[in-house]
């Protein structure tokens, strides 16, 4: 691509479109992208995965939205020098697994007939103390 396509935009033939562009962009496009669609998109490149993983703000939006998880351990975490990347990724999978047992727990999946009845994300790695927890609500139920 030349400059004379896009004025002001000089792509080096290694990079694409996006990578030419200016973090700052890529981080307002990045602002509007869900946790699926940023992990899609920082596995494109290097260079684009750098910025998703660099991109603080992004991720301490993502953390203080959480609710499954204590948000002072969170800012705990973040004060003791994790990055709010880390942290998310830290908290994420417990915010999940406590949605998922939360959801076994409140009868959502009691008439469930077999395994291709559950629905997407209704499973996650939970102790035996969780199961436990849910085979005695089942049991009330």
């Amino acid at each position: 691509m030349s400059e004379m396509e896009h004025p002001g935009i000089v792509q080096n033939n290694n990079d694409s479109y996006l990578e030419s562009m200016p973090p700052e962009l890529i981080h307002h496009v990045l602002d509007y992208l869900d946790l699926k669609d940023l992990q899609v998109f920082s596995k494109t490149s290097l260079s684009l995965n750098g910025i998703v993983t660099k991109y603080e703000t992004l991720w301490r939006k993502h953390c203080l939205a959480l609710t499954d998880v204590s948000q002072s351990d969170i800012w705990k975490d973040h004060e003791n020098g994790y990055t709010w990347k880390q942290t998310f990724e830290k908290y994420y999978e417990k915010s999940k697994c406590n949605q998922v047992k939360e959801a076994w727990k409140s009868g959502k999946f009691s008439n469930i007939q077999s395994y291709s009845e559950l629905p997407e994300m209704s499973m996650h790695p939970l102790s035996a103390e969780d199961w436990g927890e849910i085979l005695d609500a089942e049991l009330e139920r």
